[in-house]
């Protein structure tokens, strides 16, 4: 790709390795699917060199993923303009591409909900309020570059930051990671590179997801949901691997 070319590119970054419990891959390849069909944008989805695992918890089983490295998305993503996501978003509508344009280094994002209300997005005994990493938008400049060698650095030095901001040290989170560093280049304050959007995250064990008009029907464990169609945040990696879901796919971007 010429410079000409990169200058005027955008598009989706994934960062997924598969673990031995989740095919990672997989999930990113679902999720690009809808990526390419809903935002029109090409994707190319990195598996970093990393084997250190992190336990999620949320789905039917606990599965391990490999959240670590995230930071090489500035150095090798091919687009001027890069929207990171996490491998288990779902993009069914265009929402995303009104926030690529404009003049910004990069956006973070700070609101997510889940049908009950809004999750917890403090970290930390301080009560620091923390971005989520779910979604990171970019563009290839100084101030962008700085914010990822920091969250690198806050990353290999885990230890040393987890106690300077008084978080588990055994436990890593790229969400924390960014949200230090954007506290770290804004003179330790909480920065204004807000990306004003708000994503709902499904965090239980889903049973069923299904068009109906433009509506969409999520069967969990505990509720029967009917919303407008929109993003989806889905924790459950069973379901977005079953045959279930490769059928929602093809009735919703037909």
């Amino acid at each position: 790709m010429n410079l000409e070319k990169l200058e005027k590119s955008k598009g989706v970054v994934i960062l997924a390795k598969p673990t031995e419990n989740c095919d990672y891959l997989e999930i990113a390849n679902r999720a690009k699917k809808f990526i390419n069909h809903n935002l029109n944008l090409p994707v190319t989805i990195i598996q970093p060199n990393e084997d250190r695992v992190t336990t999620n918890k949320t789905g039917k089983t606990p599965k391990e993923w490999k959240n670590f490295f995230r930071w090489i998305a500035y150095e090798q993503s091919p687009y001027e303009k890069t929207v990171i996501l996490d491998a288990d978003y779902i993009t069914l509508t265009d929402t995303l591409n009104k926030f690529i344009d404009g003049n910004y280094d990069y956006k973070l994002l700070r609101h997510s909900l889940t049908p009950s209300g809004p999750m917890e997005s403090y970290m930390g005994h301080r009560s620091t309020r923390h971005l989520w990493a779910t979604i990171v938008i970019f563009q290839k400049t100084k101030k962008s570059k700085l914010l990822f060698e920091l969250v690198q650095r806050i990353e290999e030095n885990w230890k040393y930051y987890s106690q300077l901001f008084r978080l588990d040290p055994y436990s890593f989170r790229n969400d924390f990671a960014f949200t230090i560093a954007d506290i770290i280049l804004n003179g330790y304050q909480i920065g204004q590179n807000n990306l004003p959007h708000t994503i709902l995250t499904i965090v239980d064990s889903i049973k069923s997801l299904k068009k109906v008009n433009q509506f969409i029907n999520i069967k969990t464990e505990n509720k029967n949901l009917v919303i407008p169609i929109q993003d989806l945040h889905l924790m459950d990696k069973d379901f977005i691997l079953s045959d279930e879901f490769l059928h929602f796919q093809e009735t919703i971007n037909e």
